[in-house]
């Protein structure tokens, strides 16, 4: 009876240790509280009236839970495809800080909504709402941009770190567009790289962190010197007291003359032993290299990284036991280049990447192959062969392809090249991208295309031939027609298949709201206009391979845009405003080298008082920016039309365009111009505003005066003969 009776309060002692630990556990990593995660649900927009009872619950749990251990890291591909399995979740976030808005809720209740861009998300950001800020933390100013032109908004560069709970996925309307982004919900963060808002400042924590990095033997390393500077520095002292008589005879370490001199011996010992624990292992390679960052990025070792990367090897669909490794490697390094790496991250990461792919792919710089020795190297080539590699189930969770392609190129020194891409081009464009508007040669097949980009060194394989050549990753391949203006000066023209152009009563005869929606998303600035644009900003500056459509044929970039996108245009006329835009986006400034560019509002005589949009990288001597009433330049311009695009007529009222036209409309209606990317030829000498030798108010109230004397004077006359008559 007495064991029954113990082992009942050691089973009840165990049941209670276990509610305990669930308890313990679902603080640590649930930090649910009172919120009914059945009834969240993902899509709808983040509204406190309804998600504020949710909200204020997390942040009770988080403030009185243990967040320490957080569930895993959180990684923008499986919080957008795997959102159910991470709700409730403590996430470990880290990335870097877009905007920061401080938010006042109807209660009262102050909380930061940060955007932050994980390192494996290239464009779109995730969002935190945190309770608390780091001290010193500035929040950015309300960005109000009603302008649909590219105006971009200037990002911030910190790096951010907070233990997060996952919630759910919102909406949000970005201007262009409507978008979700997986939300979390933190207590606090903490940020570095930002000055007044750095961890210092705000989170002592992190110092703490930053100094206990190094590993175990350099933290010995330097322990062992400050102990020999120490001892040598006690030595210097008891020498100098000895020789001033103020210290006794020592031990060992004296002379019979009294002098106590440094051991020198085990001075130098003690910090040949300090340096080699903090010098790096011979043949360790730094953490910041090139080679190092496709390593990680692989998610392999730098071991195995070089062992696929040098000598030859056999294709990744081999059916060889050696080749699970190179496919699991190229397979995760082309799912993570595709979503993660940007023109910025590559130019940060990838110093061998010298110039842009623009000026490889001219010719404006000397060609340098893949297989030179360095880790990345642009590329350009024709297609020879193509071949799908379709990837299995754990591949296409791990890298987020449905499948790979096999690419063989021919480069122009008839040498051949085997390519990984993620993904193919759409190798179609309208006629009238092409040279008499028409392509050349019309076929069904991609063979013979003339592509390019950048290619990350991956070994040799063998080619269909059967000879080992050089073998490289690819996240995407960029299409360079040469029977095509853009193509030809490089221009990817595959970046313009999400750029549509409508005719100008599409909009009022589609029906399906999807359609709709993608209609009127074309006339606006949107991200997918990024990569065209700027890349044809840079590649126009100095081409002379347009000016085909006359002045008289303006009327067709109104009436029939749909056809005339990538059309050379050559225009004259009036410049009336010019404007210049700072380009903000790292990503466009490392993928163009531009910095800047302007906006200038063309009219021409068969415009009817309607502006044309042009776009330029660089003005010409004489030019400069402005606008008013006085402002009037005759000009000529060489380009492309780029797309149309919608702005409301009281935005460009101070262009002050001939005639009446802008005015006519009502205030506020939406309106349409055509947006022209190219250069100015020819800028006529300004000329001094033509004024009349009277002015016309002059004149008008010289007329009213004379009209006045002479109804005065007749009258009197009137009277002078009613006098006489009646003397009579």
């Amino acid at each position: 009876m007495k064991i029954n009776r113990t082992f009942n309060k050691n089973v009840a002692l165990g049941r209670l240790v276990l509610a305990l630990s669930l308890a313990l556990a679902s603080l640590a990593f649930g930090a649910e509280g009172d919120v009914d995660w059945k009834n969240v649900a993902d899509g709808f927009p983040l509204l406190y009236s309804r998600d504020g009872d949710n909200l204020e619950s997390i942040w009770r749990s988080l403030e009185n839970g243990d967040a320490s251990e957080p569930f895993a890291d959180a990684v923008d591909f499986q919080l957008r495809r795997q959102g159910a399995r991470y709700r409730g979740k403590l996430l470990a976030v880290s990335g870097r800080l877009l905007r920061c808005a401080r938010e006042t809720a109807p209660n009262g209740t102050t909380f930061y909504d940060l955007w932050v861009l994980l390192p494996d998300s290239q464009r779109d950001p995730i969002r935190i709402l945190a309770r608390n800020a780091p001290a010193g933390f500035l929040c950015d100013p309300t960005v109000a941009n009603a302008t649909p032109y590219p105006r971009d908004v200037e990002y911030r560069h910190e790096q951010i770190a907070a233990r997060a709970l996952y919630y759910r996925s919102t909406s949000y309307n970005a201007g262009d567009d409507f978008y979700t982004a997986p939300t979390l919900v933190a207590l606090d963060f903490a940020t570095t790289g930002g000055g007044e808002s750095s961890d210092e400042k705000g989170d002592s924590s992190y110092i703490w962190r930053e100094i206990l990095k190094p590993k175990p033997a350099r933290i010995l390393g330097i322990v062992l010197i400050w102990l020999a500077i120490r001892n040598y520095l006690r030595r210097r002292r008891a020498t100098r007291k000895a020789r001033q008589g103020l210290a006794t005879r020592a031990d060992s370490g004296m002379t019979q003359d009294g002098d106590k001199f440094p051991n020198y011996p085990k001075l130098l010992l003690t910090l040949a032993l300090a340096a080699s624990c903090v010098a790096p292992v011979a043949g360790e390679e730094p953490t910041d290299s090139e080679e190092s960052f496709w390593a990680s990025l692989a998610g392999g070792t730098l071991d195995e990284w070089r062992a696929e990367t040098n000598g030859n090897r056999a294709r990744i669909d081999a059916e060889e036991p050696e080749c699970v490794r190179r496919r699991a490697l190229a397979t995760t390094t082309l799912g993570r280049m595709t979503r993660a790496i940007t023109p910025g991250a590559l130019a940060e990461r990838a110093p061998s990447l010298r110039g842009t792919l623009r000026e490889f792919v001219v010719g404006e710089r000397a060609r340098e192959a893949v297989d030179e020795g360095a880790d990345s190297r642009y590329f350009c080539g024709r297609i020879a062969a193509i071949e799908p590699i379709e990837l299995n189930e754990a591949e296409r969770e791990r890298s987020g392809l449905e499948r790979v392609f096999r690419i063989e190129l021919t480069r122009e020194s008839d040498s051949s090249l085997v390519l990984y891409a993620g993904a193919l081009p759409q190798f179609n464009a309208p006629n009238s991208f092409f040279d008499g508007g028409k392509r050349a040669s019309e076929t069904a097949s991609d063979l013979g295309e003339r592509v390019g980009g950048v290619a990350v060194r991956f070994g040799a394989e063998a080619d269909a031939s059967g000879k080992f050549v050089p073998c490289a990753l690819t996240p995407k391949l960029s299409w360079f027609p040469e029977d095509a203006p853009l193509g030809r000066v490089g221009v990817d023209l595959a970046s313009f298949a999400a750029v549509r152009v409508y005719a100008p009563t599409a909009l009022d005869g589609a029906t399906d709201p999807t359609e709709k929606r993608a209609i009127a998303r074309s006339l606006r600035w949107t991200t997918d206009d990024s990569a065209p644009f700027y890349e044809s900003l840079a590649a126009t500056a100095n081409a002379t391979e347009f000016g085909g459509v006359a002045a008289k044929d303006v009327v067709s970039l109104f009436n029939r845009p749909e056809r005339l996108q990538g059309a050379s245009v050559s225009l004259r006329g009036w410049a009336r405003r010019v404007n210049m835009v700072v380009v903000t986006d790292a990503d466009a400034r490392a993928a163009t080298g531009l910095d800047r560019y302007y906006q200038i509002y063309l009219f021409t005589n068969e415009s009817q008082g309607r502006p044309i949009t042009l776009c330029v990288a660089e003005l010409p001597d004489g030019l400069t920016p402005g606008g008013g009433r006085e402002y009037r330049r005759e000009l000529d311009f060489s380009g492309f039309f780029y797309k149309t695009w919608a702005y409301r007529d009281s935005e460009s009222s101070e262009v002050e365009g001939d005639g009446d036209s802008l005015a006519s409309s009502p205030k506020g209606a939406w309106t349409s111009s055509p947006v022209l990317v190219g250069r100015i030829t020819r800028v006529a000498p300004a000329e001094p505003p033509s004024r009349s030798p009277v002015a016309p108010g002059t004149i008008f109230t010289l007329f009213f005066a004379l009209a006045c004397a002479w109804i005065v004077l007749r009258r009197f006359a009137a009277r002078k003969r009613a006098v006489s008559v009646r003397a009579r």
